[in-house]
């Protein structure tokens, strides 16, 4: 019964990514730098990283990434140099870029409180 509730809804995706798109389309066909780190994460973070670090934002030459916890960051670091440089190429950076990692927030739980 599920699977037939299943059957006619769509995969869902982030409005960051749809605004990108979106945006990238009006503005003549040069895509967000931010747009283009979406497009090439996986292959830039490697099967590692892919699914463990997201980018959330690009600020000039700063790539911002974020993980899900102290320890996968201390781990992140050690790639930072090398995703930077993988990522200069895609975004028509000369030199490589700086990758910046956050601490994904983690929300308390809402329950009843004593």
């Amino acid at each position: 019964m599920q699977d037939e509730a299943m059957k006619g809804r769509k995969e869902l995706a982030s409005i960051g990514d749809l605004l990108d798109g979106v945006i990238a389309g009006i503005g003549g066909g040069s895509m967000s730098p931010m747009l283009v780190v979406r497009q090439v994460w996986h292959e830039v973070a490697g099967e590692e990283w892919a699914d463990r670090a997201r980018p959330v934002r690009c600020d000039g030459a700063t790539v911002v990434v974020e993980v899900a916890d102290g320890a996968a960051a201390s781990m992140f670091r050690y790639e930072t140099r090398r995703i930077g440089r993988a990522l200069a190429g895609p975004l028509g950076v000369v030199d490589a870029l700086r990758v910046t990692i956050r601490v994904a927030r983690t929300r308390a739980p809402s329950g009843p409180r004593e």
